[in-house]
């Protein structure tokens, strides 16, 4: 598709189309390496909870984990059709255009645009068209930890390290070490014997942990950041007691010039007047 996805929106579906399930911790993960990159991942959490909560094509099951429904609206099933046949990404406007060719009554553009917001199978791109979520997957952009976990979740029995190679390589070109290397980097992965298996309980520990840690982390940071502070503005306040402790200490200095200049006037006149003396 030519143009970047548009919103939040629809990074969350084209992510949820490609997984199938996700929590919103690990979408909230690759979202930030999409997009809010500028936020905390807590606030990035509560951002994608949000939009998933506020779009009808998203749902969760009582695990907390996400699907997309690609089900979809009877009354976008025309736009859907067309923008298979086409194989490009259509505007709205061009879809108005059809429906007056085929002499049918079209909907206004803005009631049109609400429904495919929260129709699973539809994104929008910065250009104002609108695609399918099922084209341009680009699997390439997802962290091999991503698509190491969707191989795995989809065999509970556990594969072998070849297995997974050949599985994520559908995906992009990636090497058995770098595939070894994120088995053996996240617990969750459990090796028994030759094959490994995922860890559903095991990744909700490890993930309470992270979050421990990166919130003694951030208070740790916040506690820095308060106590660079605090010593910049001590640093700030001496500085200026030096400022005016010099400019007192110049001027104390000027004043004793001036005090000196004035007592070798008066001596010279002291003596004059003891000089004039002495002649009368």
């Amino acid at each position: 598709m030519h143009g970047r996805l548009y919103s939040l929106t629809d990074l969350l579906k084209k992510t949820l189309y490609f997984f199938e399930m996700l929590p919103v911790k690990e979408i909230a993960s690759y979202v930030r390496r999409k997009m809010l990159r500028d936020l905390p991942l807590d606030e990035v959490e509560e951002k994608v909870a949000l939009c998933l909560k506020q779009h009808s094509c998203f749902y969760c099951d009582e695990k907390k984990r996400w699907y997309l429904n690609t089900e979809g609206f009877r009354a976008n099933d025309p736009f859907y059709h067309l923008l298979l046949k086409r194989g490009q990404p259509l505007s709205l406007w061009e879809l108005r255009r059809e429906e007056k060719n085929k002499k049918k009554k079209a909907l206004r553009p803005f009631i049109e645009e609400a429904n495919l917001i929260s129709d699973g199978r539809f994104v929008q791109l910065d250009t104002g068209m609108w695609g399918l979520t099922e084209w341009d997957l680009d699997t390439g952009q997802y962290p091999l930890k991503f698509l190491v976990l969707k191989v795995l979740r989809a065999h509970p029995g556990g594969l072998s390290l070849n297995q997974i190679v050949e599985a994520v390589n559908c995906w992009r070109p990636v090497t058995l070490q770098a595939v070894e290397g994120v088995l053996c980097r996240f617990p969750f992965f459990e090796r028994q014997g030759d094959t490994w298996s995922y860890s559903p309980a095991a990744q909700v520990a490890y993930d309470a942990v992270m979050k421990r840690f990166l919130r003694l982390l951030r208070e740790q940071k916040q506690r820095y950041n308060a106590e660079r502070e605090a010593w910049q503005k001590r640093f700030l306040a001496l500085k200026v007691q030096l400022k005016e402790l010099t400019a007192a200490q110049q001027q104390a200095a000027a004043a004793l010039a001036e005090q000196a200049r004035y007592r070798e006037e008066y001596e010279n006149l002291r003596t004059q007047f003891s000089e004039k003396e002495l002649l009368l």
